[in-house]
């Protein structure tokens, strides 16, 4: 996938001509529509009011097909592909958005605050139990008294937790 580059610079005229403020606001709306791991139709309806488009229905019945479907699930062509369109009904030039050549996967990522990834030193996933040990702070245990009403009144008192 390509890496957009969405500025003020890329906007229409009539988008430049508005505050700092709602142009920045815009901007963070479009690399919301171009990097989420899906295609969001409602941002877009928020935009094309924004923008003051005149709907061509024929395209947008397109772009409201594929509302929520995952761009992997597209294939790169096509997403990208839906990408420049979406950006082009808007009135923003693609040519003059900055691309950066590198390919970017939609998907999550390794990283070290994300224990799904974690590794040992030696390479090696980490164990359930590492993660548990890693993650989990010790808690309180109530053991419950066995007396009148029993346990019943013990779970209903602590909601059903140990």
């Amino acid at each position: 996938m390509k890496k957009y580059k969405i500025t003020p610079a890329c906007l229409p005229s009539q988008i430049r001509a508005k505050p700092e403020f709602e142009q920045n606001i815009i901007c963070i709306a479009l690399k919301k529509l171009v990097t989420n791991s899906h295609y969001n139709i409602c941002d877009l309806d928020k935009l094309i009011k924004i923008f003051e488009v005149q709907k061509i229905d024929s395209l947008y019945a397109y772009f409201s097909l594929m509302h929520c479907v995952d761009y992997k699930d597209m294939g790169e062509d096509v997403a990208e592909e839906l990408i420049d369109k979406t950006l082009a009904y808007l009135g923003i030039d693609v040519n003059v958005i900055d691309v950066e050549s590198e390919v970017i996967s939609r998907s999550e990522t390794p990283s070290p605050n994300n224990t799904r990834y974690a590794k040992q030193e030696d390479g090696y996933p980490l164990t359930i139990d590492q993660i548990l040990d890693k993650e989990l702070k010790p808690r309180k245990i109530v053991i419950p008294k066995i007396g009148f009403m029993g346990s019943r009144y013990f779970f209903k008192k602590n909601k059903g937790t140990l």
